[in-house]
């Protein structure tokens, strides 16, 4: 401080001239506060809105696709109690039938 006073001389300058120095400089210190504190407060509070947003937007995606999920699994568990209440030879029968009206069937194993 000591050096700023001697650099500036301000024991030459009036008390009008101080006082324009005093005011500059305290001008000075509120805008390096608000450049490293205050604007970065608020840019962050931006960021974390935004995250937020996109965070409720893969949440609604997320349970729209449980609710899918869950409608598959159980159309999977009716179709599984169907086909374990079926009588055996069940697919035999069928297959013998769509043979016998001259329908080409094709062999499980030539799918793969």
């Amino acid at each position: 401080m000591e050096s700023i006073k001697k650099y500036l001389n301000l024991k030459k300058l009036n008390r009008r001239e101080k006082y324009v120095i005093y005011a500059a400089g305290c001008l000075l210190a509120l805008l390096i506060i608000i450049q490293l504190v205050i604007a970065p407060f608020f840019e962050n509070r931006k960021q974390l809105q935004r995250t937020l947003q996109s965070k409720k937007v893969e949440l609604e995606e997320m349970q729209r696709l449980q609710a899918q999920y869950q409608l598959l699994k159980g159309k999977l568990q009716l179709s599984e109690a169907r086909y374990s209440k079926r009588e055996k030879g069940f697919t035999e029968v069928i297959i013998s039938n769509l043979l016998n009206t001259g329908v080409d069937v094709i062999a499980s194993d030539d799918l793969l």
